[in-house]
């Protein structure tokens, strides 16, 4: 592609998204459409994005909203990555197991980040050194979230009501 053109694209994706910006909603959560009156709507229903339903998360019993609280959007996130770290310690505990940086039992989780892996130099470490810290990292992240969520209200204090809070449309997925 010229550059030129590469340049138009990107002016062009930069005004889609700036246009979807000034849509509003004191609503967080996916948009949906449905028949009313013989007529079509968009409302905002429960959050269908990778953080809410990737893998097994599905499974998890956490709100998907609709939210109409930040604190309530934030808990649910907080808590997801609890149930993600619970889940890996459990696999961790209940099997012998073979480091691997990236575990595909792990993709898509809050774990499936680089910026978990504290080790200085993994490949130098024996496994049962690998695991050691592996698990010492568990045992950091789940002080984290359990941190993060009794700081919640604060951090969320100024939208306490529904009124005060905007949000704007976007897609999870430009690229």
């Amino acid at each position: 592609m010229k550059y030129d053109t590469k340049v138009r694209l990107a002016e062009t994706a930069a005004d889609w998204s700036a246009q979807l910006a000034n849509i509003t909603s004191n609503k967080i959560g996916s948009v949906y459409m449905r028949r009313a009156d013989n007529k079509l709507e968009f409302f905002i229903g429960r959050c269908v994005s990778n953080l809410f339903t990737q893998e097994n998360r599905l499974l998890y019993d956490v709100s998907r909203g609709p939210f109409e609280f930040l604190q309530d959007y934030y808990s649910a996130l907080v808590t997801i990555a609890k149930l993600d770290v619970e889940e890996v310690t459990l696999a961790h505990k209940s099997e012998s197991f073979r480091f691997e940086e990236k575990d595909s039992r792990f993709k898509g989780t809050f774990l499936d980040q680089s910026v978990f892996f504290f080790l200085d130099d993994p490949y130098e470490k024996s496994d049962e050194e690998l695991l050691k810290d592996r698990v010492e990292e568990l045992e950091l992240l789940a002080t984290g979230t359990r941190s993060l969520q009794a700081a919640l209200p604060e951090l969320c204090a100024k939208a306490k009501s529904p009124r005060e809070m905007v949000t704007m449309l976007a897609h999870g997925d430009l690229s």
